[in-house]
């Protein structure tokens, strides 16, 4: 708390006024980051006029901005936060929101019905989630917007079994 308060430029008693413990702290910055997230996917969808599109813009979308903030990334997709029963249960979540969102825009595929969405849906959200975890935890040499190609057409392809 003594790091975090420094650098908001705030004392630790400051800090202590607005957020009682570290985990309601690290609980709003948990459902910021995942609403900056979601409003950039959500932002990006609105100009996508197919579903192909809608697949491109999200992950693209995604991408750009996870890659471009490493910390917005870590405390999304840190395996060590979920040792934290409380912190984990604020990720899960959020992955059930981010999923949700994402089964919406699944409305396309025929023959699907609402269990099997919400399962590819959470799977999209889990692709995104290791891919980030490998992309800071190496030294990878791929641009964000190959990686986001890349994922959408992975994604695309198996979307409409192909």
């Amino acid at each position: 708390m003594d790091s975090v308060a420094t650098r908001a430029g705030v004392t630790k008693p400051v800090l202590y006024q607005h957020f009682s413990s570290k985990h309601e702290l690290f609980s709003e910055v948990v459902r910021s980051a995942s609403a900056d997230l979601r409003d950039a996917v959500e932002k990006a969808l609105s100009g996508a006029n197919s579903p192909r599109e809608k697949v491109e813009f999200g992950f693209t979308a995604a991408v750009d901005m996870l890659a471009s903030n490493e910390a917005l990334s870590r405390v999304l997709f840190d395996e060590t936060a979920r040792a934290d029963d409380a912190v984990a249960s604020d990720l899960v979540a959020v992955e059930r929101i981010l999923a949700s969102g994402i089964a919406e825009e699944l409305t396309s595929l025929e023959d699907v019905d609402d269990d099997v969405r919400m399962l590819l849906a959470h799977a999209i959200v889990g692709m995104i989630e290791s891919t980030f975890r490998h992309w800071f935890a190496n030294d990878y040499n791929i641009a964000p917007s190959d990686l986001a190609a890349n994922l959408a057409s992975l994604a695309w392809s198996g979307l409409r079994g192909q």
